[in-house]
């Protein structure tokens, strides 16, 4: 721990306004570390394979890197773009608008179905 004196929410605000250097990251990582030496099997979340699917469609839909798109799910996103509420990349990866960022939960609940009926 290289800033045994600083918060980790302080840290962590620093690193959300860009600062990167090394005191700062390894410091968050070995307070990160220490936390996660001292989570009990109870403590710790398990996910299942369809919680990890849908873990991955809201992943996918939050960021820019956006959700590739899977078989059978062409009407669904025939759907979504012509609501407008997503863009469709030249690489068959799903993008949402902000029309679209406004109705997530139901577009990934959505999408989750399909996902776990293939």
């Amino acid at each position: 721990d290289r800033r045994p004196t600083v918060p980790l929410e302080r840290l962590l605000k620093q690193l959300s306004f860009g600062r990167r250097d090394v005191d700062v990251v390894s410091t968050i990582a070995g307070r990160i570390a220490r936390l996660e030496r001292q989570l009990t099997k109870e403590d710790r979340e398990e996910l299942d394979e369809s919680q990890h699917q849908a873990e991955r469609v809201y992943l996918g839909l939050r960021t820019n890197a956006g959700l590739p798109i899977t078989d059978g799910e062409g009407d669904e996103v025939t759907r979504l773009l012509e609501a407008g509420w997503a863009a469709l990349t030249s690489d068959s990866t799903l993008r949402l608008t902000g029309l679209g960022w406004l109705r997530l939960d139901s577009i990934a609940n959505s999408l989750t179905q399909l996902r776990s009926r293939s």
